[in-house]
């Protein structure tokens, strides 16, 4: 069983992904703690050429991206597209950026906090690379988060499904904070928590 589906969006930024996908392709079991939880990898491309799908398909190291062009702008529309088409067979599901990459535990600790905890919605701390800060929101506090973006989070595909997705904003398009949106009203209905430790950077 599928326990985990990440959606990675892309935008041209070949080198960047590559970056994102590599540290998937390394994940790990947490030492002395069993074996990594079954995950998969969906890259949604908005870019113009094929550089984006040549860098999915040519970085597989075992675990095989799937590829899914769009013509969307932002990663939201095709992301719930792939999930309401039932793609995504992941009982979890998360949403990289191209531009993050992640601790070789991020799948195995994410999953064992949400299924030691029964959380169906889990965050976890990350770095950032100075040159953002103060340029993106982080979460202050949630509930005491410190250096915790929205956007770095698995919630239970079920809940995800159950709240139809991601918010909208006028004509049906989601909102261009959809994710940090999603995550303040998914936690005010459902057991979630945090992994302490800076499980991805921000780059």
């Amino acid at each position: 069983m599928i326990k985990l589906s990440l959606i990675v969006s892309s935008f041209d930024r070949p080198e960047a992904l590559r970056l994102c996908i590599q540290s998937l392709a390394l994940q790990r079991g947490i030492e002395g703690g069993g074996l990594l939880p079954h995950f998969a990898v969906t890259v949604t491309d908005n870019s113009p050429d094929k550089l984006n799908q040549w860098v999915t398909k040519g970085l597989e190291r075992g675990i095989s991206p799937a590829y899914f062009p769009s013509t969307f702008p932002g990663p939201y529309e095709p992301s719930e597209r792939i999930i309401t088409a039932g793609l995504a067979k992941g009982e979890y599901l998360g949403f990289p950026s191209d531009d993050n990459w992640y601790a070789p535990e991020y799948v195995a600790r994410m999953i064992r906090a949400a299924e030691e905890n029964d959380w169906d919605l889990v965050y976890s701390d990350c770095i950032y690379d100075p040159r953002w800060l103060g340029v993106y929101s982080v979460m202050e506090a949630y509930p005491k988060c410190g250096m915790v973006d929205k956007g770095g989070f698995i919630v239970r595909q079920s809940l995800f499904l159950e709240m139809g997705g991601w918010p909208k904003i006028e004509g049906g398009l989601c909102h261009p904070g959809s994710d940090g949106l999603f995550v303040e009203a998914a936690a005010a209905r459902c057991k979630h928590g945090r992994v302490a430790e800076p499980m991805w950077f921000h780059g």
